[in-house]
């Protein structure tokens, strides 16, 4: 009887093979589009930041003119950096201080929650874009900022110091530079397959079931930048979305991160973020208004047909195989 759980997840996927033998010609349109993707969208946006970010927290230098009396410099860098950088940054800096022992397992977890936001560029692009006004787009990300603001400083006190603190700054060189570029085109590559990957598992499952393409709704909440679907929405439901990531960003966030370190108060970090960034965004907002900065937006949700939306099911699944399972870092 003990075997039988372990059978179940076999028989999916080798089901799952089937299905993308059968479905070959709409896998591998989607999977081309998602390449695509990769390509002219994900990696121009955030292979620089993610390799300068890299290098800001490698070469010590925000620990050398910030001494935090709590807060190591590798937990105030990935803040800082992963807050403006966007979604995998403060994950892959977390991560390589763990790997560098510059930080325990612990304190990268009990860091990541607050290191964790859509980031300036894309926040004023997608939900600016959706507003017709990047400071809308602005708002919906501070709102988050001042979310994991408030999760940051009510972490302080779990932060003992780190061994990092008593380094020697490494500075700027062409080295650290070189292995920056590295180290990001790792993290790259590891983003743009599991944005293939889903692409992949959609496509086969639109194909098995069409009609799951009208819950729209789901869209953003799955893949975070379909949010540009829908129309109307109100600007704190954009901000609590923007904090949540979506379940392809956090698959990728466990594909980054590798087993460094815990992801469970991240997770469990989620249903406190979620709202707070909702409120900040509300209020921000309002007072937007009151300066006469942001215009009313309609308040209507659409829930009408989506072109673009990965099943709710499947990415469940997903998630909690990666979440149970410790992924095996690779060189790279």
């Amino acid at each position: 009887m003990k075997k039988i759980p372990a059978v179940l997840p076999l028989c999916a996927l080798f089901g799952a093979i089937i299905l993308m033998i059968i479905y070959r010609a709409s896998v591998s349109e989607a999977v081309t589009e998602a390449i695509k993707s990769c390509v002219f969208g994900i990696i121009p946006s955030l292979f620089g930041v993610t390799v300068l970010s890299t290098a800001i927290s490698e070469s010590g230098t925000v620990g050398s003119l910030i001494r935090p009396k709590r807060a190591t410099s590798d937990v105030l860098t990935a803040f800082i950096l992963g807050n403006f950088g966007g979604y995998p940054v403060g994950a892959k800096l977390l991560s390589d201080s763990v790997r560098a022992g510059r930080l325990s397992p612990a304190e990268a977890e009990r860091a990541m929650p607050f290191c964790y936001c859509s980031g300036a560029a894309f926040s004023s692009g997608i939900i600016g874009g959706l507003y017709g006004s990047t400071l809308s787009g602005l708002t919906a990300f501070l709102g988050g900022v001042m979310a994991n603001l408030t999760l940051f400083l009510v972490s302080l006190r779990g932060f003992k110091g780190s061994i990092s603190e008593a380094q020697k700054p490494r500075g700027f060189s062409s080295a650290l530079m070189c292995e920056s570029v590295r180290s990001a085109a790792g993290s790259m590559f590891n983003v743009s397959a599991m944005i293939v990957f889903f692409a992949a598992i959609k496509a086969v499952l639109f194909a098995v079931a069409p009609n799951l393409k009208e819950l729209t709704m789901l869209s953003p909440i799955l893949e975070i930048t379909s949010v540009t679907a829908l129309k109307g929405l109100l600007l704190p439901v954009c901000g609590m979305l923007l904090s949540f990531g979506g379940f392809c960003v956090l698959m990728q966030i466990v594909s980054i991160v590798g087993g460094a370190f815990s992801l469970r108060r991240f997770f469990i970090s989620r249903l406190l973020a979620i709202p707070l960034s909702g409120l900040f965004t509300l209020f921000l907002a309002r007072l937007g208004r009151y300066l006469g900065l942001l215009s009313d937006v309609s308040t209507k949700i659409r829930l009408s047909r989506s072109p673009s939306l990965i099943p709710i099911i499947c990415v469940l699944a997903m998630v909690l195989i990666t979440v149970r399972e410790s992924f095996t870092r690779r060189s790279f």
